[in-house]
């Protein structure tokens, strides 16, 4: 699930396995990638930047992902993965979704999302035919002078996104 920050992800993901796996607050607590797949047993599983790994606690996971345990990113995390049993009810409508190693790539200082694939697997399980997607090859942290990038210039901003159907 992508979305805003502060918008009710985690709160809704809680809601919907039923348990409180990921931290929520008045503040954007998430900071760190989280993906909660199905497992036979429940499972936490921190990567850090350097590829190395720790299974922690479930209940010790705020200390990984969010700002006030994990302030800046100070301990390196590269993502966190939770396995639990609790979403074997939704194992079969969660295959359609783009797979994660898909559209994230490792790059040197962190991760990189391939929002164009993402953008795209979402449209075709949604049955867009491949030949009704196009795309511009425009990049935000690349265009300085035509687009605001937080990647790039470290401070917010606001776009739009286009979409248009054609007859």
């Amino acid at each position: 699930m992508l979305g805003q920050f502060k918008v009710g992800k985690s709160t809704f993901l809680n809601s919907l396995t039923g348990k409180a796996l990921l931290p929520v607050g008045n503040i954007p607590v998430t900071s760190v990638i989280t993906r909660i797949k199905f497992g036979p047993q429940e499972r936490t599983l921190v990567t850090f930047l350097n590829n190395s790994t720790q299974e922690i606690n479930i209940e010790d996971i705020d200390q990984y992902v969010s700002e006030s345990g994990n302030p800046e990113n100070h301990k390196q995390v590269l993502l966190v993965d939770i396995e639990t049993p609790l979403l074997a009810d939704m194992k079969d409508i969660l295959e359609g979704y783009p797979h994660f190693d898909d559209i994230i790539s490792k790059m040197e200082n962190g991760l990189y999302w391939d929002l164009v694939s993402t953008n795209r697997q979402l449209l075709q399980t949604r049955g867009i035919y491949p030949e009704n997607i196009s795309t511009c090859d425009l990049c935000t942290s690349c265009g300085k002078d035509h687009f605001f990038s937080m990647a790039r210039d470290k401070i917010t901003g606001r776009m739009a996104a286009v979409i248009s159907l054609d007859k």
